[in-house]
């Protein structure tokens, strides 16, 4: 059966699952706040949200900002547990919904942190251009992934070996693979947008920014 159908009938796997996913996001969050510049950016819209771990990490850090969770709606009252009746909450619109129907407008930046890897290329550039469809006229998309390293690339050996064992897991759970930087400039530029930039960081993941291309 499907991998999260899987988790959904045996609470204690789904509880270890989803425990070992916290853990990783608080890396990931400090990673993204440390690595990104959030200047220009008003309001962020934060993709498959899982705990609001990434936003109110993100809120906390720059509090000219506004932000949305968007997730599945068990995925969003758990959420909304941890943000309601903090000082993030004036700040924190949660919404539920399925991202490969619509999303939610006027974002600045559109984060997908750790999504695509569950998918194949065409329903990742379907995603992908939800994003654009619903984004400010400057709007941006920001990918936080793992890179598969290029074929010849320096320091390609010491990468691989993570790259390539959660490129396998994503096969065998999800369909889904791990990319390269370039196989990610092409799956941008399907969907509208153009790489503008890629932030390594110390948490494994990449920051890889998409600028939305005029018609």
């Amino acid at each position: 059966m499907p991998f999260y159908q899987y988790l959904a009938r045996h609470p204690e796997t789904g509880h270890d699952f989803s425990q070992a996913m916290l853990d990783y996001a608080r890396l990931i969050a400090a990673a993204v706040v440390a690595g990104y510049d959030f200047a220009g950016v008003r309001r962020v819209v934060d993709i498959g949200c899982s705990h609001g771990r990434l936003l109110s990490a993100i809120l906390h850090a720059n509090p000219t900002v506004s932000g949305v969770l968007f997730d599945r709606p068990e995925i969003i009252e758990r959420a909304g547990e941890r943000i309601r009746g903090t000082e993030l909450a004036e700040r924190a619109e949660l919404v539920a919904g399925d991202f490969f129907e619509s999303l939610p407008a006027g974002g600045d930046l559109y984060i997908l942190s750790r999504i695509l890897m569950d998918y194949d290329d065409d329903a990742s550039v379907r995603l992908l251009q939800n994003c654009r469809r619903a984004m400010a006229p400057n709007g941006r998309v920001l990918i936080v992934q793992l890179l598969m390293p290029e074929q010849g690339e320096r320091g390609a050996r010491e990468q691989l070996f993570e790259a390539a064992v959660s490129d396998l897991n994503m096969l065998v759970l999800t369909g889904g693979r791990e990319r390269t930087e370039g196989e990610y400039r092409t799956l941008l530029g399907r969907a509208g947008f153009k790489l503008s930039r890629v932030v390594p960081t110390n948490a494994l993941v990449s920051l890889i920014e998409g600028e939305r291309v005029a018609p």
